[in-house]
């Protein structure tokens, strides 16, 4: 059994809904990580001739958001904007790009971003 504690502070920031667009983005660690996640390695493994087939440019471009560390900013992964169930256009705020830009350099990365 999990069990957390938490502070009416950590409690206020909670969020337990899942979020389609959180799965998708945490979803890219398993693909950087693999062995980080030995529960999913079935799934991997169903997916991955799947993923390795797509635009080669485009999987890099995914797979560099997550840092070697696995940690994501958090422009990928917003708040949800009320306690009601995601929308279906659940999708990252729009906005200027100087806060993104700035998230993603502060990344721990082996390699530069592309």
């Amino acid at each position: 059994m999990v069990r957390f504690v938490l502070d009416l502070a950590g409690l206020a920031s909670a969020g337990f809904a899942c979020s389609p667009l959180q799965e998708t983005v945490l979803s890219l660690r398993m693909w950087t990580h693999p062995r980080q996640y030995p529960r999913q390695l079935p799934w991997f493994r169903r997916l991955q001739d799947t993923f390795t087939a797509l635009d080669a440019a485009q999987t890099r471009l995914l797979c560099s958001l997550v840092a070697s560390n696995r940690w994501l900013p958090d422009f990928l992964t917003p708040c949800p904007a009320s306690p009601g169930p995601p929308s279906a256009t659940n999708s990252p705020p729009c906005g200027p790009p100087r806060p993104a830009a700035s998230a993603l350099r502060v990344m721990t990365h082996h390699a530069d971003l592309p």
